[in-house]
């Protein structure tokens, strides 16, 4: 699988989407190994941080998205942290 920085696909245009096209900011909770944070950033989301207990899912949710894995339990994040 690629990794987000390499292209952004969109199936609607099927093409490339350019960074300035952009549709907003993503923060995936429960994220896993990625592959939900993938579609979105393959849509043009830019993906801010993946949050999972699970630190078997950073290396490949890092490898595979441009976005920052941060392992801690989803309920002890304070909005403050979600910047």
């Amino acid at each position: 699988m690629p990794r987000c920085t390499e292209y952004q696909y969109s199936s609607r245009h099927h093409g490339m989407r350019s960074d300035n096209h952009r549709r907003g900011s993503v923060i995936d909770v429960f994220c896993g190994a990625g592959g939900l944070t993938h579609g979105f950033c393959l849509e043009g989301f830019r993906v801010v941080k993946g949050i999972d207990d699970d630190e078997a899912c950073r290396y490949p949710f890092e490898e595979n998205n441009d976005a920052t894995f941060v392992r801690q339990c989803v309920t002890q994040v304070d909005g403050k942290e979600l910047n």
